[in-house]
């Protein structure tokens, strides 16, 4: 459960940073993907929201306003 937390916590980081380069735009999907996947294995009946869906997909608003 603290690995999926902190996870997040990498992901939120990284996510909030004022530059972002194309690393740091791969270290947030690793996050992601992880705390995600954590939480499918923690509570695997709940469902994931729409937002959790789209947070997979936020590299590409990172690579625009990178």
């Amino acid at each position: 459960m603290l690995d999926s937390f902190m996870n997040l916590i990498a992901a939120t980081k990284l996510a909030s940073m004022c530059i972002q380069t194309q690393d740091h735009i791969r270290q947030y999907n690793f996050h992601m993907l992880e705390y995600l996947c954590g939480l499918a294995e923690l509570w695997p009946w709940i469902p994931l929201t729409p937002n959790l869906h789209t947070s997979l997909h936020f590299d590409m608003f990172l690579q625009l306003f990178g």
